[in-house]
């Protein structure tokens, strides 16, 4: 007898994974930091995750997926600052991608969504380090990184585009 999941089931399954290969993507951007002189700069791959499950389990499995990525990372690392940079962070990173995906399909290709979620998440990061420091000199970072991350943000866009096409071609070459 064939076991067939329902769509819940199906559907917390793949929250799950794509959880575990965003905290996985998380993780390895964390153990190889780039060498630029932007504090805390990584390209956001683990946004990837997010963006396919807000777009195949909706709002609620992409909010699932980034908390997931979330609180793995911090288990990991136990660092409450890097917590609350990375919430602040993906909370407007997630807004963006939610207000984004109000316009109809098509609209914004996976370059301006990711483009738009990256340069939120920066600006979530500098309001919370602002708040964290209580200090406004924080924002003398936002210009770079508003730039660096927009420009990740495109990249990363880019390759979950290209991963799609892979994917919905079942792996095959053109």
């Amino acid at each position: 007898m064939r076991w067939r999941a329902d769509s819940r089931t199906r559907r917390v399954a793949l929250v799950g994974m794509l959880g575990g290969a965003a905290a996985a993507l998380s993780l390895v951007e964390r153990l190889a930091p780039l060498p630029l002189p932007v504090p805390g700069f990584k390209l956001g791959l683990s946004n990837m995750a997010v963006i396919v499950a807000f777009e195949v389990a909706g709002p609620l499995g992409g909010a699932a997926v980034a908390l997931i990525k979330i609180l793995i990372s911090f288990l990991l690392s136990g660092n409450w600052i890097a917590f609350a940079l990375s919430l602040s962070g993906t909370l407007l990173s997630y807004i963006a991608i939610f207000i984004l995906s109000r316009f109809p399909k098509g609209t914004f290709s996976c370059a301006g969504v990711g483009a738009a979620s990256a340069a939120s998440h920066a600006v979530g990061q500098i309001i919370a380090a602002a708040i964290l420091t209580s200090s406004g000199a924080v924002f003398t970072w936002l210009p770079p990184l508003m730039l660096l991350s927009t420009g990740a943000g495109i990249l990363t866009g880019l390759l979950l585009n290209f991963v799609r096409r892979r994917v919905s071609r079942g792996g095959e070459p053109e």
